[in-house]
């Protein structure tokens, strides 16, 4: 039993580039001695079956019910592969996850989680904004960037809650990212890390 993240824009997938690392943490709680995995993998495009690419992380609660920070580090053994899927409406996909899973009878409650690329494709340390991105951005002499818009209809959209460590930012009810009849969008990308990777 398990629950899985493919990245932006809902079921994208994630691109995992093959021996190159990956890190990030997120926030568990359970009681104590409890067991979860966080997991990168890949998706076989011809039977649809998932295929772990790097060691999982194991994740064990070490004291009862409180919020505990995980550190997560892979480094895949393989790519995953990205390509156009038009007829489905995306414009872009990817074949990879990250899963965070139980292998046994037991419960445990996740919180925010955080995963990128290491310094290799980072536009500039602790800022999550990925350096090829952003320099395919700078050769074709783009003077502004643009960060998703459609907040101004959206009540709970205020600048001083992207502020201080986006862990500790709570989500906000926006418009996009439907989950169980609701929208919850995170905190953890904003207008400041958008000001942030802009500059450097």
């Amino acid at each position: 039993l398990g629950v899985a993240q493919y990245g932006v824009n809902c079921h994208g997938g994630i691109h995992f580039v093959e021996k190159k690392p990956y890190e990030g943490y997120m926030y568990i709680k359970g009681k104590r001695g409890t067991k979860a995995y966080a997991c990168i993998q890949n998706e076989d495009s011809f039977s649809h079956t998932w295929t772990n690419i790097a060691d999982c992380v194991t994740l064990e609660v070490t004291e009862d019910e409180v919020w505990q920070r995980k550190e997560l580090r892979f480094t895949p053994n393989a790519t995953t592969h990205c390509g156009m899927l038009l007829m489905d409406g995306e414009l872009w996909s990817c074949s990879g996850r990250f899963l965070v899973e139980l292998r046994s009878h037991g419960e445990i409650g996740l919180d925010y989680s955080y995963l990128s690329p290491g310094e290799w494709d980072l536009i500039a340390p602790n800022i999550p904004a990925k350096k090829h991105v952003m320099e395919k951005l700078a050769l074709e002499g783009l003077g502004t960037l643009r960060m998703g818009g459609s907040m101004c209809n959206v009540n709970d959209y205020r600048w001083k809650r992207f502020r201080g460590k986006r862990e500790d930012r709570q989500p906000y009810h926006g418009w996009w990212y439907p989950i169980i009849g609701k929208v919850a969008t995170s905190r953890g990308f904003g207008m400041f890390e958008v000001i942030d990777a802009a500059r450097a």
